[in-house]
Parts: structure tokens; sequence; C-alpha cells
């Protein structure tokens, strides 16, 4: 076994230097067993200690036992809550701690498809950049990055965004209100959702690229936005994008499609899956993340309309009350998209790795989801089982990334590996070799997911979506999320 990089302890942080106290005990009603709940009060501190602290509907706070406490105390005890659940289903290990990468290892935890985020090129423009700086603020890098990425993209106007979280945020604020359905695929962007929250839209998830669900949520509630991410983040399935363009037209809605993985990996030139199938004119709104592909520290928003440009950035809270794009990110960023322009040999070698890595793990009994050849997703099952798998693939060499909930469906995990074009054929072969010894050791398919006490409150209220049948909708944390009776596989990453 390799070092482990970090750890996180398993000690009670309410423990140490704690005068002792009497306990106050209270028996919580619900739905199944009922669950005691012992509370510790701690001398001055006023601080709360649970000893059981979940039941059957989720984490329950003191104040439902009649306790007095405050306000940190109710959020040091929802921390120790997720402490002591995790530190149950991570089985002693942690997703975001393990060994080191060593010398020659092989990572595939970046979203830097075509390898070019040490180009020298991208180097010198930002340097040249940071010597150049001045005391005032010059619009015209960032305005001439604009222009391009328009152009590039086929749009009327290109907004540059401070990350791609924020496009979206800005993006779904902007266009949506009350009045107005937003359409979510259930395993799009969490920022989409956010988005529309802050604009007080109701907020409709339909199942993961199946048209018939969104259909009927179109019927109930009329036109909308429906929004999608062109590619899956987490396991590689492509939308249907021609097919939801049909549908936003058929129902008077508009089409919003998150390109972050297919900017400058799919299309002619790197422009983008949109682009690459000619439907400029009918995808309403595009966005993106231009730390994927373009490896830097940005996002952008495309609208067909020329004057939505200034209404972004005098509407959306992210352009008004974020600070602007710095200039060496702007000037890393448009020497990027020139090597873009330019990287076809690049772009044919990701699709050539992907296919032979998707082939060959299909083969060994990987279930793979989707067909985008530069993200492939090993399915994990519990966090336990995700983390035992990471550290056997790391003591390999091998490297991905755990995603776990709420960036999953459900209670389900994964470890995700971003492909890039700089893979040489030894190293697809080690890689396979590692999984090979994974698919040995473990199994290709996983073990069931354990349900977990803390998996998103939008998941835990909505038993319907596990059922498939049909639900009025709940509310949580603002957002309206409804189920149709095909049901829905609820994510958000």
């Amino acid at each position: 076994m390799r070092p482990i990089l970090a750890s996180v302890s398993s000690n009670s942080l309410f423990s140490a230097g704690l005068s002792a106290s009497p306990l106050a005990s209270a028996t919580l009603p619900g739905p199944g067993p009922q669950y005691r709940l012992s509370v510790e009060l701690c001398g001055i501190l006023g601080r709360v200690h649970s000893e059981c602290l979940v039941g059957a509907t989720g984490i329950v706070e003191p104040q439902e036992a009649g306790v007095s406490v405050t306000v940190a105390d109710r959020v040091r005890y929802r921390v120790e809550g997720f402490r002591r659940e995790r530190a149950e289903e991570w089985g002693g290990g942690h997703p975001l701690c393990g060994s080191p990468p060593l010398a020659g290892d092989i990572v595939l935890t970046s979203n830097d498809y075509l390898a070019l985020g040490r180009d020298p090129q991208i180097i010198s423009a930002m340097c040249a950049a940071l010597r150049a700086a001045g005391r005032y603020r010059d619009d015209q890098p960032r305005t001439a990055l604009e222009v391009a990425l328009a152009t590039h993209l086929g749009a009327s106007s290109a907004i540059l965004c401070q990350s791609g979280w924020e496009a979206n945020i800005g993006l779904l604020q902007s266009i949506g209100d009350p009045d107005t359905p937003v359409y979510v695929d259930s395993r799009a962007h969490m920022s989409l959702r956010y988005g529309a929250r802050i604009a007080g839209a109701p907020v409709f998830s339909f199942r993961h690229k199946n048209i018939d669900t969104l259909r009927a949520l179109l019927a109930m509630y009329g036109p909308g936005i429906i929004a999608v991410d062109a590619i899956d983040s987490t396991a590689g399935s492509q939308a249907p994008v021609e097919r939801l363009c049909a549908v936003a037209e058929e129902s008077g809605s508009l089409l919003v499609v998150d390109e972050s993985h297919t900017l400058g990996v799919e299309g002619p030139l790197g422009a983008g899956t949109v682009v690459g199938l000619g439907l400029t004119d009918r995808v309403a709104y595009r966005t993106a993340s231009l730390a994927k592909a373009f490896a830097g520290r940005a996002g952008v928003v495309t609208a067909g309309d020329p004057d939505f440009a200034d209404y972004f950035r005098m509407h959306a809270y992210p352009a008004v009350f974020s600070s602007a794009v710095l200039g060496r990110d702007i000037a890393a960023l448009t020497a990027t998209l020139a090597l873009i322009k330019a990287a076809e040999p690049r772009r044919v070698r990701l699709r050539e790795v992907g296919l032979r890595i998707r082939s060959a793990l299909g083969a060994l009994g990987f279930d793979l989801a989707g067909a985008a050849g530069h993200i492939v997703s090993l399915q994990t099952g519990p966090a336990s089982h995700a983390i035992a798998v990471r550290d056997y693939l790391a003591d390999l060499g091998v490297f991905g990334s755990i995603f776990c909930p709420p960036a999953t469906p459900g209670d389900s995990t994964l470890i995700r590996f971003s492909l890039h074009a700089a893979l040489t054929e030894g190293q697809i072969d080690r890689l396979l070799t590692a999984c090979a010894a994974v698919a040995h050791a473990f199994g290709p398919i996983p073990p069931a997911p354990t349900v977990s006490h803390l998996t998103p409150a939008r998941d835990r209220h909505c038993p319907q979506a596990a059922k498939g049948t049909e639900s009025s909708g709940a509310r949580n944390d603002g957002v309206t999320i409804v189920n149709t009776v095909e049901g829905v596989d609820a994510a958000g990453r």
C-alpha cells in the first residue's frame, strides 16, 4: 500500500475538554422504528452531542427533542452527523484523500482532454500578460476574446464568465422567472438547477435522455426552458440534442445546452456538438466551462441575440457581483482558442484512445454508460467499495476521480477516467491491465450501493423517484422536483 496523502480523524469532534453534565433523552416518533436521541448538555459551552443522529427520515436536529440550542450548535450538529455517517459509509477511508501519484503513474483526473494545459504558447501568452499588466483595467482583450468565441461557436454574442458554474447560474437566473418552468435533465449540472432557483422558477427533473418523460412534463406544466448537458460529465452519455430541439420547437420552449465537456473536443475545429450537428439556429443558449479542453479558468455563455450580452452583464448576479476574469487568464484562453482550432490530430487521437479503452473495458464485463469516448467511468457501488477500488488502482499506478452523492444518481458511486490525447499505447496497455486486475479482484459489476442517511434532501423526500410512481412534486431548498410515471434518477454534481 502507498502512503495516504491525508486522512480524516475518527475521534469525536465533541469529546475533548467538555465537563460532565446530565443527560437529556427524548424518543422521536416517525415511520418505522422509533429512534432515541441522547443529548449531552456540555456545560458553559452549550453545545450538543448526539449519540444517535439519524432516523428513517434523515438527521434529527436537537431542537426536535426540545433542547434549546444556538445557530452555531445546529451547524456543529450537522457537521458531526455528517462525520459520523461518512465514517461508517467510507469504512475508514476518504474519497478525497488517497495516496499521491508518483513519477510515471497514469493520472486521469484532469479534464484537459487535448493535453494543451502545458503548451508553451499558452504559458508564454500568460507570462506576457503578467509583465504588461498596468494599474487600470483594460476591457479590450476580453472583448476581443468574446468576439472570437462567438465567431468560433457560430453565435451572435458570447459572454465571458468567471467559471462554468457562474455561466449556468447567471444564464438561468437571467432567462428564468416564477412563471416559466425549467425542465432539467436529471444528470445535468447542479448549477443549472441553482440558476433556476435564483430566478424563482419551478424546476422539473426528467429522466436522463428520456424524451417521453420530458414531453409528459411539458404537457402538464406548459412551455418553459429545457436544460441539458451535451455530454454527461460522470458517465459520458450524449444528449439527444436534435430530438430536444424538436421538442423545444413543438412546445414553444427554449433549449439550453451545456457544452463543458464537448467544446474543443467535438464539432468542426472543436466548436462543439451543437455546431457539429448544424443546430446553432435551433439552440437558444449554450454554456461551457473553459476549465476542460480549454484547460483554463473561466466560462462562456452564447446567445443568438446580439443584445443579450449587455442584458446579461447588467442583470446576471455573477456578472454584477464577481470580479472580472483576470487579464492573464484572458491571454491564456485566447492562445488556447487558436491551438484548439488547429488541434484536429489531437481530436482524432482522443477518439481513437476512447474507442480502444471502451471496447476493452466492455469486453472485461464493465458496464459503461454512454458512448462519448473521452469520459469513461467504472461503476463502484457503495462508497467503501469505491475507495477500495481507488486504492487498488493507485497501487497499480493508475489514478481516476471518485464521484459520490450528490454528484452521482441516488446512492451510487463511480471512478471516472478523463482520457486525453497524449496517452501512449504503453499507458493504455497499463490502464487496461489495471482494470483487468480490478475485474478479477472485485468483479466488473459492483455490489448494490447501501442507502445513505446523507442522501441529498430531494432524494430523501421523494421516494417516488425510486418507485417510479407519479408525484405532485416536492420542494427542497426552493427547488421543485416532480417525478413522472417514468420516474426520476435525480443527480447533481
